[in-house]
């Protein structure tokens, strides 16, 4: 990543506490899978900050998780990175880079621009993090699609139209964000 000016240092760094913040907010379903608000908050980075910084925001967010607790329930290291949830924070790294992308070449105004970009955005957190619990947890694929991926779209489409509607709103704003078209 060169060329990073100070402002694209601090809005990353800001992303990536408003993910660890998001991770906090965390409801256990079925375990050992949680809901949290984590995907929204990678899907508004990726969406905020476009493809290039978006995606460093999710790196650093998992980097940082393997020293700081800053993962779901105040937790870090290796072991949750690399353990049954692990497929899940990793597809965050492509989703914040597909929000970006997709709404970079969509060039939303509106909130359907952003919603499409965010509904295809989450799709790899899901892909990744499916085959990975099924192969952390030792389970048919089925049944980690059901535990890991079915219960959770309701909510996993509430979050992304969440974000797509801030997306939305902050289009509207003269912030001068990387990732938004702005309303001119």
């Amino acid at each position: 990543m060169q060329n990073l000016q100070t402002r694209d240092i601090v809005r990353t760094a800001l992303f990536v506490a408003v993910i660890a913040v998001c991770a906090q907010i965390s409801v256990p379903v079925i375990p050992p899978v949680p809901f949290t608000l984590q995907t929204m908050a990678v899907v508004l980075a990726g969406l905020l900050l476009g493809p290039r910084l978006g995606t460093l925001c999710a790196i650093t967010y998992l980097v940082l998780g393997l020293f700081m607790p800053v993962y779901a329930h105040w937790s870090s290291g290796p072991a949750i990175l690399f353990g049954p949830l692990g497929g899940y924070l990793l597809g965050f790294v492509p989703c914040a880079f597909l929000a970006g992308t997709v709404a970079a070449l969509l060039r939303p105004r509106g909130y359907w621009g952003f919603a499409c970009a965010s509904l295809v955005a989450v799709l790899p957190v899901f892909a990744l993090g499916i085959p990975w619990l099924a192969w952390q947890m030792e389970w048919t694929i089925p049944k980690a699609a059901w535990v890991g991926g079915a219960v959770y779209v309701p909510s996993e489409l509430g979050k992304v139209l969440i974000a797509a509607g801030v997306a939305a709103a902050m289009a509207r704003a003269p912030l001068d964000l990387p990732g938004v078209a702005q309303e001119g």
